[in-house]
């Protein structure tokens, strides 16, 4: 409300503005100019009429000149005694006052001549007075969880400056004062979050209220709020007791105690009691809680092995009581059913019909208001209002123990199986069988075991719970019971038992039976009947002749590995014969396949496979050689020698013979001879042959002889080259000449003079004084006769001579240059045919002569020069070495100290001397000066880097040795140069070279209370210097040029000047030296320093030497230093903040950060250098400390205290305190006070905030259950980047943070990994990793924790609990690998016979990164094998970012043979990210490829194309590539016969150099003849079979098929069985034939035995000897017609008896002495009979003979034949005798 005064004032000022700005002069004319003149004036406005508004502020000072008009004649009229002024300047007379006039109105206050002008002055307000409260302090208590929005407390603010109030600023909320005039604003605290009086009981809250004038000067004040909060029952209970798990056993009955909880109410004040529930997981009712207690059983018993699971997850629910009885507690609604079904009730939904539903309550107030109804709230007033029931849940894992109440049990009772025979290791069977046993530990655990365990086994010998078992047969050496052979009976079946046993209770057991049933295996191999096979055959044998049939058995029983499966192949001898795989038989190849000539014997090795020779089979060897018989059809062989003739031989002369051998009977040869080419043609005259008949000297079938034919001459040519041919003019076959080259030397005859070597024309030397025989020159000369003796010759000379033989030509007396430097003379040299030769050398005329055996002369005259010898010395000037000299110490290289002169009365070099210069004292010989070796000038020669130098104070004087010689010719031998030597003297000079030093380290001491100004004590310093004393190069001074703080190693500006002074010492040497002078003050500069004083020589104005001299300056401590505190630890964390637990802490307990963290640490800093200024303790200052409390002003604020410990101090609580309690105080702020032990001592303040919360009842965790801690974070390869992970909650820290929440890695893979902070959800890799040559994704286990102190390791990465989290980190790629190329070569294709645009190559690279595209592209020319240039765009190379394609881009049947060029892929990082291969297409033909056939059709073979390329060339051994597939000629690509042209390409050689052929590929031919095998076509069919091909031909080459091959098999058998019937049939006709021969037999041999001998001539009574009638011993003749046979007759013999022919001796086979000899009639078999020996030694049927073996069979002979000499048959028996 406006008051009546200020409305009359405001309506004076509403007609004071009128007035205003109605009045003023005419419109058109000009306003006068007005000009500012302070600041205190803000701005001004002027009005059309010419009035102004000038705005000003109240602080504005009185008397200040506020603006100027400018014009003239100005008046101005004084206004309110507040403006006025003089002339034209506006002038402020008193003072201003906003909040008291805002407004001043002056009316024509200033006039300039007729025309006045109003101003109206605007006053603005000045920040002056600060806001005010009513109530600074103010001290609420409210009821906790008050809601969102509520006001707590209204505040009003005063504000004396006028419109200041409207522009308060608060720091919670803006109030609302719209009014300028407003001098209160209204402000209001309201509730922004809930709050929780178990979060906090007190709040202490700090409010800034601010004001600000228009000039933007502001003030404050500031409230303090202290709220109090008083507890309400508004939270759940919590668990004091928590079991996350519990095990039992099963039972058969009841189990009343598994496990319990216990839970209590949170809220402080209003508690309840519990009622315990199972809220869920106990579907099947296996378990009760007791309500009271919280005892968790298991009423009715449990079965283990019965139930789907072992583990139960109840979730347990505590609640709180709300009556005084736990059952008569309405029951609290547990899920979404219920609560609807109680809303439901309460609003009257009599049905289940939405339609008839009552709108359901929309808001909290309606859902609350229909639980009090239901819960039997029946008032609205809230004391009478019945309390809504709290609870709190927590799942418990029961898990079920087992209890052995189960036997191991088999899957089967019988098994049995089939198996192949053991050959030579165990083998598994494909039995199996499975034991169940679901008792746990070693009660389900259990043995398997067999009844013969040498012979049967397991694969496993034990399991537990369910375990399947394979049965293994065991092959034992020497006792294996499955071999197939070995069974007898047709029975192949073996049995054993088997048995299970618990290993808990081995009388837990069961048992099965198991059979084997054996099947045959190939395990025998064929053998051949022979080892070795011998046969002889003619050369000329022709192709396919039979030589020999080879046969081979194998002992295995099944007709598929027996000898009915054998099948034979010969090696090392394929160019000869062939082998007929089934039969055996061996035949000849090719027409030329034999030839005598080439080889007399050939070796075969033969080998036979069983199994049809199908892999896999077994083999036997055996061997074969085969002689060669020769047929005539040899060329003839010359031979012919080598030989020498005399070049004077006659002609007919025989130069050598010539003979030639041929073996053919008709063999006719002449002679011719050949020349080489070049020869000339007088040569080839010189011989011709004469044919003759051969000799017993010269062998050979043909003879002539090579004769002289012309004149010879050896110096034409020496050697001459003849090739003499033999040609057989009768030879059809093969080539009909040979011939032979010989060589025909000849020999010397002595017909040339001897001519000398060389001219001599330079002329001979020789040396002065050289002694008699000094040799002068070797003369040579030459003879073109071989071995001729040269004889040399000399004209008369008494001063040289000449050895005749070897041409030396010496000194005869000693010459001297200097009488005669030259002689002449005539050297002859003549051979052994007189032939002779003259040189003449002049100067003293002397002939020599040399002279061959001959008598052969020649002859020279030679010049002889006498040379000069070295005989002299050199002679060095006298003046020069008696001469002393002086030198400069500081001379320059090169400067001049002397000349040396010498002479020398040689000539040429002896006379050229030399000089040289030695050190002459002892040391070093290095000297710093030198000699001309030519001039003999002596000059300064410094060496700086080696310390060569003249150094007056090292050295002041040098004696130096001048050496003068005379030198010697190059290369002259016999001479030394003569010397001749002098000492000379040199002065050294002093110049000033030596800066100022120090003798020693200076060390100066200075308080750290020095002032400006003063000296510093005992601070002299002196320095030395080693030129000459007393001179100006030893005068030294001083000036401070760089201080240095050593601690810091900073350059400080100098705290100290240099002030010279100087004395004489006691030797009266003039010291110059300087004293230290402090230019500020020393304070806080405590330490040690290095002072630089730069020391110069000379005169102060020219300085010539300067040195620093660093001098060691330590500045004493002094106390003036403030000690500090240091907050260290976890303070710094929680900026020194501490938030602990009531009642945990109590007397001489010292205080932490938080509960189980690190104690409150704290140190000082005083950087005073020494104790005690640097000594000081930390105390609390109870006086400056605070503490907020409900009612105590003090709380327990005494019981604290700081205890020093090791290197900090710690906040702890004094001996006998008692606990810190929320009761007490709720927070403490210390002021701590650190004091120092210096004089006087320094001090200084610093706090700590000391919060208590209430006890921490809950555990963090990652979520609601265990399913929920699994989480995924990201982090960029080769990285130590941070990757976070899901935070977790602590239910503690609902309203405010209480409890510190820490992480660590307990599982997984934490070896790789680190949490850099533990209090921040960050992880972060221990070191780089990489995604491409590692796991790419990690995963760790990390647990979450109250405490600082790491929890154990867990053994996986599963979480177990909710404050584990399992963290996945997947590696996110980067761009950090280069492409490479799969293969370092890779080989491409096109057909000449093509079109362009062919696919040429794929080109196939990979790169270790994710999604990386790959560029490919030519990075070389191309180079083709036969040197042809194609051009530049042969090939184009494309890519589709994974693979790189090579296309042809021109016609290739212009190409041929192959190119290569290098190919180059890059990835986006293209310039470091790259790799190379060489790239070799071929041009192919169709000569190079090899067609394959298969029963298939296109598009079967185009999808099999990769595994075609591979298998064929795995199968041939070289990289093989598919052409082209078409269907066979006249089909479609639907037919199911094609054709795949392939070529192949041998990679394992290097590429080839330009040549007929096309590189590396493979010839046709190759593949063909390897695919010709029987084995590798098996092989090759086999494989292409397994992708579902059928391939039946390779070229022109045929393979059977499986079918085929079948067929051939039963053709073969049928054919067996037929030949092995007839066979039979013959054993049988000759077993009869052989029973029948022998009852012949038996009949004739009785009539040999009996006592009557024939009537015709017998002999019997001509021996008048006693005859032996019972025996075959009489040789009569006629009396044995056994014997009345010829030779031929008994060479043919077959075992039968020879009719006798007698007729007397008919029927004697039936006398009874027969009997001895008769053959047993039950023996039918050739073996039982008696032995009969047969002329060859084979053992027959015929006991009448011993006969020895004597001679091989011939081959025409049969084989019970042979061949025998006179007397062979009579050695066993002498009585028988052949005619």
């Amino acid at each position: 409300m406006i008051s009546l005064c200020k409305m009359q004032s405001f309506s004076i000022q509403l007609l004071m503005v009128m007035v205003f700005f109605t009045r003023g002069r005419l419109t058109d004319a000009q306003c006068p100019t007005i000009t500012l003149m302070d600041d205190c004036v803000r701005d001004f406005d002027a009005s059309n009429t010419c009035n102004y508004q000038v705005y000003i502020y109240e602080d504005c000072p009185v008397s200040t000149n506020l603006f100027t008009i400018e014009e003239t004649g100005v008046s101005i009229t004084a206004c309110d005694g507040i403006f006025g002024g003089e002339s034209n300047v506006m002038v402020l007379q008193s003072p201003l006052d906003a909040e008291s006039r805002r407004s001043i109105f002056c009316i024509d206050s200033i006039s300039i001549g007729e025309t006045s002008y109003s101003f109206a002055y605007t006053v603005l307000d000045v920040d002056e007075f600060p806001p005010s409260l009513l109530n600074p302090v103010v001290t609420l208590y409210e009821e906790e969880n008050n809601l969102v929005g509520m006001t707590l407390l209204d505040i009003t603010v005063v504000d004396d400056d006028y419109g200041e109030t409207m522009t308060m600023e608060a720091k919670l909320q803006i109030g609302s004062c719209s009014d300028a005039t407003c001098t209160a604003a209204e402000f209001s605290l309201v509730v922004t979050e809930a709050l929780d009086y178990e979060t906090g009981v007190f709040y202490e809250i700090d409010i800034d209220f601010t004001s600000t004038d228009e000039r933007g000067g502001s003030s404050s004040t500031s409230m303090k709020v202290l709220l109090f909060l008083n507890d309400t029952s508004d939270n759940p209970p919590f668990w004091l007791q928590q079991n996350p798990s519990a095990s039992f056993e099963e039972s058969d009955t009841a189990i009343m105690s598994i496990t319990y909880v216990e839970a209590r109410d949170r809220d402080t004040a209003v508690n309840h009691d519990i009622c315990y529930r199972i809220y869920s997981g106990n579907d099947d009712g296996h378990f009760a809680i007791d309500e009271k207690t919280g005892v968790v059983s298991c009423p009715n018993g449990i079965d283990r092995e019965a139930l789907s699971q072992t583990s139960f997850e109840l979730t347990l629910m505590a609640i709180e009581v709300l009556s005084d009885d736990c059952t008569d507690e309405a029951e609290m609604p547990n899920n979404v059913t219920q609560v609807r079904n109680v809303l439901k009730m309460q609003l009257g939904v009599l049905s289940d019909d939405c339609t008839d539903e009552a709108e359901p309550p929309n808001n909290v107030t309606q859902v609350r208001n229909v639980l009090k109804m239901q819960l039997g709230v029946l008032s609205d007033d809230c004391t009478n209002e019945a309390e809504l029931p709290k609870y709190v849940t927590q799942v418990t894992t029961l898990q079920v123990l087992d209890v052995n109440d189960n036997l191991p049990e088999f899957s089967e009772e019988i098994l049995t199986v089939n198996m192949p025979e053991l050959t030579s290791r165990d083998q598994s069977t494909s039995a199996t069988f499975t034991v169940t046993d679901l008792d746990e530990g070693a009660a389900g655990s259990y043995t398997v075991s067999s009844d013969d365990p040498v012979h049967l086994g397991f694969d496993y010998d034990s399991g537990s719970g369910i375990t399947s078992f394979v049965i293994q047969a065991l092959y034992v050496e020497n006792d294996n019971i499955f071999d197939y052979e070995k069974m007898t009976g047709g029975n192949y079946d073996l049995s054993f038992k088997i048995t299970a046993t618990e290993d808990a209770d081995p009388t837990h057991l069961s048992t099965i039976s198991f059979t084997i049933t054996l099947e045959d295996v190939n395990d025998i191999q064929p053998v051949f009947d022979k080892e070795i096979y011998e046969v002889s055959v003619a050369e000329n044998l022709a192709p396919g002749t039979t030589v020999l049939t080879v046969t081979a058995t194998d002992g295995d029983t099944s007709p598929e590995y027996g000898t009915q499966s054998v099948r034979y192949y010969l090696s090392q001898c394929d160019n000869y014969f062939a082998i007929n795989s089934e039969t055996g038989d061996i035949t000849v190849t090719t027409n030329d396949a034999l030839d005598y000539e080439e080889v007399q014997e050939i070796s075969c090795g033969l080998e036979v496979r069983d199994k049809m020779g199908q892999s896999p089979y077994l083999s036997g060897t055996a061997s074969l050689t085969v002689v060669l018989l020769d047929v005539d059809d040899t060329p003839p062989i010359i031979t012919v020698q080598d030989a020498e003739v005399s070049e004077a031989a006659e002609v007919g002369s025989v130069v050598t013979d010539i003979s030639v051998y041929d073996a053919d009977t008709q063999a006719s040869v002449s002679f011719s001879i050949d020349y080489q080419v070049g020869t000339a043609d007088s040569v080839k005259s010189w011989f011709s042959i004469q044919p003759r008949d051969c000799t017993e000297a010269s062998l050979g079938d043909f003879c002539a002889d090579l004769v002289v034919k012309s004149g010879l001459d050896r110096e034409t040519q020496e050697k001459v080259l003849l090739t003499i041919v033999a040609t057989d003019d009768n030879t059809a076959d093969n080539e009909p000449s040979d011939s032979s080259e010989i060589i025909i030397t000849l020999l010397d005859v002595n017909d040339v003079a001897p001519s000398f070597c060389e001219s001599y024309e330079d002329g001979l030397s020789v040396y002065e004084n050289d002694g008699k025989g000094t040799e002068i020159v070797q003369i040579c000369a030459s003879d073109l006769d071989i071995d001729d003796e040269l004889e040399f010759s000399l004209s008369d000379s008494s001063q040289v001579a000449i050895d005749p033989e070897s041409g030396v030509l010496s000194v005869v007396t000693p010459l001297d240059r200097e009488i005669e430097n030259k002689i002449t003379v005539t050297i002859t040299v003549t051979d052994l045919a007189s032939h002779t030769d003259t040189v003449v050398v002049s100067l003293v005329t002397v002939t020599i002569t040399v002279t061959d055996l001959a008598s052969h002369t020649n002859t020279f005259v030679a010049s002889i020069t006498v040379k000069d010898r070295n005989d002299n010395a050199p002679q060095l000037s006298e003046e020069f070495c008696l001469s002393t000299y002086n030198v400069s110490e500081g001379a320059d290289n090169g400067t001049e100290i002397a000349v040396a002169t010498a002479t020398d009365a040689d000539e040429g070099a002896h006379a050229n001397v030399s000089y040289n210069l030695l050190n002459a004292q002892a040391g070093s010989p290095l000297i710093p000066f030198d000699v001309d070796p030519v001039s003999g000038r002596i000059t300064v020669s410094l060496d700086i880097i080696n310390s060569i130098v003249i150094d007056r104070e090292t050295q002041d004087e040098w004696l130096l040795q001048l050496q003068a010689y005379d030198n010697c010719e190059l290369n002259e031998a016999f001479c030394d140069p003569k010397v001749t030597s002098c000492v000379i003297t040199l002065t050294v000079d002093d110049v000033n070279d030596n800066a100022p030093y120090l003798d020693s380290d200076t060390i100066i001491y200075a308080s750290e209370d020095l002032k400006q100004g003063e000296d510093v004590p005992d601070s002299t310093i002196t320095a030395r210097d080693k030129d000459l004393e007393n001179t100006d190069a030893t005068e030294i001074h001083y000036i401070v040029t760089k201080f240095v703080n050593i601690d810091t190693g900073e350059a400080e500006d100098p705290a100290f000047d240099a002030v010279d002074f100087n004395e004489f010492d006691t030797s009266d040497v003039m010291r110059w030296s300087c004293s230290l002078r402090a230019t500020k003050d020393l304070t806080h500069m405590a330490g040690p320093y290095n002072l630089t004083v730069q020391a110069t020589d000379g005169s102060p104005k020219e300085p010539v030497n300067v040195a620093d001299l660093v001098i060691s300056i330590e500045i004493t401590d002094a106390n003036d230093y403030t000690p500090e505190i240091i907050m260290d630890g976890c303070l710094l964390e929680t900026n020194q903040h501490a938030i602990i637990s009531e009642e945990m802490y109590g007397g001489g307990n010292c205080i932490p950060c938080y509960d189980g963290g690190s104690l409150i640490e704290m140190a000082y800093k005083d950087e005073d250098a020494s104790s005690p200024n640097n000594q000081a303790i930390i105390t609390v200052d109870y006086n400056n400390s605070e503490v907020y409390s409900l009612g105590d002003p003090v709380g327990q604020l005494e019981y604290f205290e700081m205890k020093p410990s090791l290197n900090d101090w710690n906040l702890c609580l004094k001996e006998n305190s008692k606990n810190l309690s929320l009761e007490s105080a709720q927070a403490y702020n210390l002021s701590l006070r650190v004091e120092d032990g210096g004089t006087p001592f320094l001090f200084s303040y610093d706090w700590v905030f000391l919060n208590l919360t209430p006890v921490s009842e809950f555990n963090p965790n990652f979520g609601q259950d265990v399913s929920d801690c699994y989480y995924t974070t990201y982090i960029l390869e080769e990285t130590t980047n941070t990757g976070t992970f899901r935070e977790a909650e602590d239910q503690d820290n609902a309203g405010q943070i209480y409890d510190i929440i820490y992480y660590y890695i307990v599982g997984g893979d934490k070896s790789m990994f680190s949490i850099p902070d533990i209090t921040i959800a960050e992880v972060q890799p221990v070191n780089p990793l990489d995604r491409d040559d590692g796991p790419g994704k990690y995963i760790i286990l990390i647990q979450a924790t109250n405490s600082m102190q790491s929890p154990p390791s867990q053994g996986g990465n599963m979480p177990t609990s909710t404050d584990m989290l399992q963290l996945t980190i997947v590696l996110m790629d980067q761009n950090d690998n280069p492409p490479v190329f799969i293969s370092s070569i890779f080989y491409g294709s096109v057909l000449q016979s093509g079109s362009t645009d062919q696919l040429a190559a794929e080109l196939v690279a990979t790169d270790k990164d994710l999604n990386e595209t790959l560029d490919y592209q030519r990075v070389s020319d191309f180079t083709w094998e036969n040197g042809e240039n194609y051009g530049d765009g042969v090939f184009e190379v494309l890519d589709d970012s994974v693979t790189g394609t090579v296309w042809l881009r021109q016609d290739p049947g212009s190409l041929s043979g192959y190119c290569v060029f290098i190919a180059q892929v890059n990835d986006r990082n293209k310039d470091e990210h790259q790799d190379t291969t060489l790239v070799q297409i071929f041009i192919v033909k169709s000569d190079d490829q090899v067609p394959f056939r298969f029963r298939n059709d296109i598009a079967t073979l185009q999808e099999a194309q990769e595994n075609i390329e591979l298998i064929l060339s795995v199968t041939f051994g070289y990289d093989a590539f598919v052409d082209s597939m078409s269907p066979t000629a006249g089909a479609d690509n639907t037919t199911r016969d094609s054709v795949v042209e392939v070529h192949f390409v041998n990679s394992s050689l290097t590429l080839k150099a330009a040549s007929a052929n096309p590189g590396n590929l493979v010839s046709p031919n190759i593949i063909e003849s390897m695919a010709s095998s029987a084995l590798t076509s098996a092989q090759l069919q086999d494989a292409m079979r397994d992708i579902g091909l059928e391939l039946y031909q390779v070229g022109d080459e045929q393979i059977d098929d499986e079918d085929s091959l079948e067929a051939q098999l039963l053709t073969y058998q049928i054919v067996l069985g037929v030949v092995a019937l007839v066979l039979l049939s013959i054993v049988f006709l000759l077993a009869t034939a052989y029973c029948v021969r022998t009852r012949k037999l038996e009949r004739r041999v009785k009539v040999l035995t009996t006592n009557t001998f024939g009537s015709q001539a017998s002999d019997l009574n001509k021996t008048g000897v006693t005859a032996a009638p019972n025996s075959n011993l009489f040789k009569g003749e006629g009396t044995n017609p056994m014997f009345n046979i010829s030779l031929q007759e008994f060479n043919n013999q077959d075992n039968r008896s020879i009719s006798s022919g007698d007729s007397v001796l008919v029927g004697v086979e039936d006398n009874p002495e027969f009997q001895d000899y008769k053959v047993d009639q039950g023996r039918n078999s050739k073996a039982d009979a008696p032995t009969f020996v047969g002329a060859d030694g084979i053992a027959s049927n015929n006991p009448l003979f011993s006969v020895q073996h004597s001679a091989p069979a011939r081959p025409n002979d049969s084989s019970d034949a042979g061949s025998f000499e006179d007397g062979d048959l009579g050695s066993p028996n002498p009585n028988f005798v052949f005619h």
